[in-house]
């Protein structure tokens, strides 16, 4: 059978039937965007644990860290694609590394430093305390009218380092504290340790019933929660 020759339209478009090239574009998605994420996590622990080792690691470190994670990352999607959402968090992270120099150069509220709070009565007591980068001790064995901590709450949050919570033995308490990566977590001398360790716990003073409430959260380091030996 003789084969009929297709000749090109006077458009000068491909005849019908003819195949054309398929297109290739460049491969689309945020597979690249969960990536970083875990590596980020990863590459965030580590640091947290040469810095709880006693490496002197600045509080920029943390979110600079990132911002050149998610840089290497968008060069690689340059190339290869599926880099989806990754200026966002771009973005979001150099943010907080402003942030985080800011707070760096002014010595904000326990930012790269250990801070002491010893409030003698509730009316100097705040419901919530927060940590940057560093040591934060909260004691409220001084305070003058322990009966009227019940019933309160007290936040403390942190990114890294540790936070230590000393509270009346006469005085109900039920606290909880969450490590997000690794650390340590000992709430009334029962403690848990490893990648997001979280505890729980509770005493019953002599003074009153109703208790008072501790959370405590931090990124990455150690949580403890002891009565005073008074």
């Amino acid at each position: 059978m003789a084969l009929t020759q297709l000749q090109p339209s006077a458009t000068g478009a491909a005849p019908i039937g003819v195949p054309t090239a398929p297109v290739n574009p460049r491969k689309r998605g945020p597979i690249l965007f969960w990536f970083t994420i875990a590596l980020i996590a990863l590459a965030e622990g580590v640091l947290g644990i040469v810095d709880l080792a006693g490496a002197s690691v600045a509080g920029p470190a943390y979110p600079a860290l990132a911002v050149g994670i998610i840089g290497l990352m968008l060069v690689l999607g340059a190339f290869w694609g599926r880099a989806g959402g990754l200026i966002l968090l771009g973005f979001l992270a150099s943010f907080v590394l402003v942030g985080s120099l800011a707070a760096d150069k002014w010595q904000l509220d326990g930012h790269g430093r250990s801070v002491h709070y010893a409030p003698t009565s509730t009316a100097a007591l705040r419901t919530d305390y927060r940590l940057a980068t560093g040591e934060l001790r909260l004691d409220l064995s001084q305070v003058s009218d322990p009966t009227a901590l019940a019933g309160r709450s007290i936040s403390v949050t942190g990114h890294v380092g540790s936070i230590e919570i000393v509270v009346p033995p006469q005085i109900s308490t039920t606290a909880d504290g969450v490590v997000k990566g690794p650390g340590q977590v000992e709430i009334f001398g029962e403690g848990h340790g490893g990648i997001h360790p979280r505890n729980s716990g509770s005493v019953t003073g002599s003074l009153t019933t109703v208790p008072l409430y501790i959370h405590a959260n931090l990124n990455v380091g150690q949580i403890t929660v002891e009565t005073s030996d008074e």
